[in-house]
């Protein structure tokens, strides 16, 4: 074999130079790379001693670099009660595994925090020269995910302790959650509602174009209120009342929420009743033969029957809102009135003959019953009297025994 000559060897050196410069700047860079990551890193050889770590883990661990080198890598940063979960993760590397896994380290004072930690071979032409381990601090991330797992379960309570039926459902209507009260209102479990369409499994047939109008409006960001009827699994209607709203996460609606509040099938019977006795009680009021004006505790009109304008000739219109005694008591009778107006006002029942004047000033003999009403409206009490003024001439051919037995008189008991 010949000599090299002189053009081929000063080839080879600075083929070789070319090389070694190449080295040293993927080396610089390399060293850039690792020293700048803001993940803390280690690596070491196949007998888990350390052989270089970077600036992060430096910060992370306390140890500085002469410290941690020539170190074993579990002695180091892992606490006596991981040593074994450490060691089987050293033992999975080894057999050339790459591991990524959640756990508890230790710093150089002793202190444990939470870190994610991946773990992968270095192999240089199929033989493993050593590893690399990455170290991520996740102490805040496990205090958000704690919060939210407490969130949660406050949540999860107070979802299933509702005493509303309340279902969550998806923009294509499919049941995703609902509560323990849906469950008992409708007769549903959990896994019979959940994936299935809400409309079909709570609108019966004929309510079934209301609820997908519903559904259509709140799926396009809009809450609907509405008392409607639905069905439970054994198909029988009840009244409800319903409140649709959309859950809406940044600019985009995700899902919707569907609050059935209490059955108020009672409630609506006990509406219906309540009706049914108004409408008697307006009849009755205005087909009484005797004129019946209400007013408040200021003497102001509140509503007056059809006798009441037949009598003194004043439309509801123009006697609601007006005092009572400028209305019908005349200049000599005001005194009277107004004394009659004190003791219904203050609790008393009045019983007595006198004069009251027409729309158009004209003076007639009168009976007049005042009686206080005693009616609660939220919480504040409001008490309203009746008088009744029939014409006292008439009352007396009629017999003033037969008038005290009427309707009215009972009321005023």
């Amino acid at each position: 074999m010949s000599k090299p000559t002189c053009e081929e060897l000063e080839k080879r050196i600075k083929d070789l130079k070319k090389i070694e410069e190449e080295l040293y700047l993927q080396k610089t860079y390399f060293e850039k790379l690792f020293n700048s990551a803001p993940e803390a890193i280690s690596l070491q050889d196949d007998n888990d001693l350390i052989v270089d770590v970077n600036e992060e883990f430096t910060k992370m661990f306390g140890y500085s670099p002469e410290e941690a080198i020539g170190k074993p890598i579990n002695e180091l940063v892992v606490s006596e009660e991981l040593q074994d979960e450490a060691s089987m993760l050293s033992h999975k590397v080894i057999q050339r595994e790459t591991v990524e896994v959640d756990s508890k380290r230790k710093r150089k004072d002793g202190t444990l925090f939470d870190v994610s930690i991946l773990c992968a071979p270095i192999v240089h032409e199929g033989q493993q020269m050593g590893d690399y381990a990455i170290y991520r601090d996740i102490t805040e991330r496990i205090k958000a995910e704690e919060e939210l797992r407490i969130q949660k379960a406050y949540f999860e309570k107070l979802f299933n302790s509702d005493p509303e039926a309340i279902v969550l459902h998806d923009n294509n209507n499919i049941v995703v959650k609902a509560n323990d009260q849906f469950t008992r209102m409708f007769g549903y479990s959990r896994e019979e509602a959940i994936g299935k369409p809400v409309n079909e499994l709570l609108a019966s047939k004929e309510f079934q174009d209301e609820a997908f109008e519903n559904s259509h409006k709140v799926i396009h960001g809009q809450t609907v209120e509405v008392e409607s009827k639905r069905k439970r699994k054994d198909g029988t209607l009840f009244d409800v009342s319903i409140l649709h709203t959309p859950f809406i996460h940044g600019d985009n609606q995700m899902r919707v929420y569907a609050i059935y509040h209490r059955d108020i099938t009672e409630r609506k019977k006990a509406e219906e009743e309540l009706h049914i006795e108004k409408t008697y009680l307006e009849k009755l009021f205005n087909s009484a033969p005797e004129a019946i004006v209400l007013h408040d505790n200021n003497d102001i009109v509140v509503n007056v029957n059809d006798e009441f304008t037949r009598m003194f000739g004043y439309s509801r219109e123009e006697a609601i809102g007006k005092a009572i005694n400028n209305l019908v008591a005349s200049e000599e009778f005001k005194e009277h009135a107004a004394a009659n107006s004190y003791m219904v006002i203050h609790g008393q029942r009045t019983d007595n003959d006198s004069k009251r004047k027409r729309k158009d000033g004209t003076l007639f003999d009168v009976w007049i019953i005042g009686a206080p009403l005693f009616i609660t409206v939220n919480r504040w009490e409001f008490m309203q009297s009746i008088a009744t003024l029939p014409n006292a001439r008439q009352q007396r051919r009629l017999g003033s025994g037969r008038w005290k037995k009427r309707g009215w008189q009972e009321i005023f008991k």
